[in-house]
């Protein structure tokens, strides 16, 4: 099976920067928004894919701590939805709904 082509949406990962955690609030001195739903496993750059996390909080991110549910539930926050509904556009972002 092909893997299909990424397209990088940079607009909304620039929008997604934030100069603090949105987990723990401390600065983030740069650090990349972390995608939630991995890139390689179909995550969208979009607002309710990406967190802004400082560096060592991506990293522990990436082995499940926060969990993800935890993380989804800050961005549901942010964007005045719930987790269900985020989770929901989400999977029809990635063709699963």
């Amino acid at each position: 099976m092909l893997k299909h082509q990424r397209i990088i949406n940079r607009r909304a990962i620039e929008e997604a920067r934030k100069e603090y955690s949105e987990l723990s609030g401390l600065p983030t001195f740069g650090a990349p928004p972390h995608h939630v739903i991995a890139v390689g496993a179909g995550g969208p750059d979009h607002a309710y894919n990406l967190i802004q996390l400082t560096g060592p909080e991506h990293i522990r991110a990436h082995a499940g701590k926060p969990p993800k549910d935890v993380l989804f539930g800050i961005i549901a926050t942010r964007e005045g939805i719930t987790v269900e509904e985020l989770k929901s556009e989400l999977n029809k972002m990635r063709g699963r709904e």
